[in-house]
């Protein structure tokens, strides 16, 4: 096995014989390599350095030694990296000790169910910091799916570090129409008749008619064969065509950032659960950074060293793309009208409004024609 070398480049003339009366003295030299008639450079075993420089010292030559290679720069670089690497070292162990434990709870689907679910895993002792090898993830699904007899099942499972339980709603029986007491329905918004279907009631309107919120559309109430009448719960489907209407501004002022030519170089050392800044980041007033990361530990390590360059940089007013702004206000305003309609609600048409208000800013309205059911029921007041 070859030794860890030191290499050397020397000077003078009778190189050739020198080199033979190291080797006779059981000297084994190693990547001789001539440079001209006077000059050589040859490796040997670090051990044997002195004695070595020692014999060609005495003979007259000048002797100059050269940066380290192979085995022995691999040993410097080790040295020169030794903290980090006990960094590193320190950070693979923190984080293999920390992957045996569960760090976070993340429940999906539990709607109203939240709280009850939350209650019951602190009863459980289960919360964040747990050994994940003390979570039975099949008796807790089975846990609370007796404990919660509205939803079809649940499901919990371990993902990385975080604890998953994902809650399947049950169906709900649909309510009776005929239940509750008698009443009225109403109109919940302002609109034109549209079409009536009626199921229990007498109509108090027809279609083309011109409702406001709160008339009465179905009365709570029929006619008898003997011309008496009989109250009830009214019930049937109004629909009626209706605007619906919704906004959004944004300002023309806008700013652009310049690098002023000022910046600062700092490291830090990431991992998943925490990073260690190595220098101290410009305490710039306003400024914006550019990283690169070096991957320390490989593909299965997720330790990196990040390399960020700070720039130092000011505010600059800049002119504004107006027909940019005005479509991007226009996009907005018509997502959040889309947003506000109901899932049944049917659009016959639809319109965007722009207006320029005080202070720089546009502003979007947009407006939908829209079909949609507007009747509610309004039980009965008693006298």
């Amino acid at each position: 096995m070859r030794p860890i070398c030191e290499h050397i480049r020397i000077q003078g003339v009778g190189i050739d014989r020198q080199l033979s009366a190291l080797e006779k003295r059981g000297f084994t030299l190693y990547d001789i390599r001539k440079i001209n008639l006077k000059t050589a450079e040859f490796g040997y075993a670090k051990s044997n350095s002195a004695e070595i420089l020692e014999f060609l010292s005495q003979r007259g030559f000048s002797v100059s030694v050269l940066p380290p290679k192979g085995a022995a720069h691999h040993v410097q670089e080790l040295r020169s990296n030794l903290f980090l690497i006990c960094l590193s070292l320190c950070a693979l162990l923190l984080l293999s000790f920390a992957m045996r434990y569960v760090w976070h709870i993340e429940i999906r689907g539990a709607s109203s169910y939240i709280g009850e679910i939350r209650r019951f895993l602190d009863e459980e002792n289960i919360r964040p910091g747990i050994p994940a090898e003390r979570i039975d993830v099949k008796a807790l699904a089975d846990a609370l799916t007796r404990r919660l007899p509205r939803v079809a099942w649940v499901r919990a499972y371990l993902q990385g570090l975080t604890l998953c339980i994902d809650v399947t709603q049950g169906v709900p029986i649909p309510k009776i129409e005929t239940e509750g007491g008698n009443g009225n329905v109403i109109a919940l918004q302002d609109g034109v008749i549209f079409s009536m279907d009626v199921y229990a009631g007498t109509p108090a309107v027809k279609p083309g008619d011109s409702v406001k919120a709160g008339d009465v559309l179905i009365y709570g109430h029929e006619r008898a064969s003997n011309e008496t009448l009989t109250t009830l719960r009214a019930r049937g489907k109004v629909i009626a065509r209706s605007f619906r209407s919704d906004t959004a501004a944004l300002s023309l002022t806008s700013y652009e950032s310049v690098r002023t030519g000022r910046s600062e170089t700092h490291a830090l050392i990431r991992t998943p659960l925490f990073s260690l800044q190595i220098s101290d980041s410009p305490a710039y007033l306003t400024s914006e950074f550019e990283s690169e990361y070096l991957p320390l530990g490989g593909a299965w390590i997720p330790v990196y060293l990040e390399k960020r360059t700070v720039h130092e940089v000011y505010l600059n007013p800049s002119v504004p793309d107006e027909a940019r702004l005005k479509a991007e206000s226009g996009r907005l305003a018509m997502q959040k009208l889309l947003l506000s309609l109901g899932e049944n609600d049917e659009i016959i048409d639809k319109w965007l409004d722009y207006s320029m208000i005080e202070g720089g800013i546009i502003l979007a309205t947009a407006t939908a024609e829209v079909l949609s059911d507007i009747g509610q029921f309004s039980p009965e007041t008693p006298n």
